[in-house]
């Protein structure tokens, strides 16, 4: 397009200098036709290209404008949706902070297990322990009672004998005392028999002086 200009300028400066003869001046007429065409058609084909600029130019701001509204748009919801995400993390950091303290709580509670446990763990030992001693006791226990039974067996035997002697010597009493009591008998006839035997020895003793 400047250079259109250019080529217009210097033609009319060629027109103003045309004074000095007809064909001269019809020539820079003819010239002047020409470039002038040349410049119209020049013209005319910037004025499409400057006509299709602007329709693109104007396609591309109605755009831009569209653009511009719609990134306004997601901004004012991006703005909404900031909003809900920071009152969804201030939810969530209630939830964070609930969880900490019940999380606490809890762990309270498992210290005073785990404590049980411990304590559970430390009779657990003991009863072994007193297992342990209990058995040895049994043990000394089953020791007695087989001493026990060997004592009872021991008296069992030692009570026979002493039946079996006991058996033997009462057999022995009632003899001795069926003994004695025909001891007896003989005794007091005999004695009987004596003193039945005196009297008469001494009656007769008295006879015979």
């Amino acid at each position: 397009m400047k250079i259109a200009i250019v080529i217009l300028v210097l033609t009319l400066f060629s027109v103003a200098q045309a004074n000095d003869g007809v064909d001269s001046r019809m020539d820079k007429l003819k010239s002047n036709a020409e470039n002038s065409e040349i410049n119209h058609e020049q013209y005319e084909s910037n004025l499409k290209i400057v006509t299709q600029n602007i329709k693109e130019i104007e396609t591309a701001v109605q755009k831009l404008g569209e653009q511009k509204q719609q990134v306004q748009e997601n901004a004012k919801k991006a703005n909404e949706n900031k909003i809900k995400l920071d009152s969804q993390k201030i939810e969530l950091e209630k939830l964070i902070s609930s969880e900490d303290q019940k999380i606490a709580r809890e762990q309270e509670r498992i210290d005073a297990l785990m404590a049980q446990v411990k304590k559970l763990q430390s009779n657990q030992e003991q009863r072994k322990e007193n297992k342990k001693q209990y058995s040895t006791k049994i043990d000394k226990i089953e020791v007695e009672k087989k001493h026990w039974q060997e004592q009872q067996e021991l008296v069992g035997e030692i009570v026979t004998e002493i039946d079996q002697k006991r058996q033997k010597a009462t057999e022995e009493l009632a003899e001795w005392k069926g003994k004695e009591t025909t001891y007896k008998r003989e005794e007091a006839k005999w004695a009987k028999q004596a003193k039945k035997a005196r009297r008469d020895y001494a009656n007769y003793d008295k006879l015979r002086k």
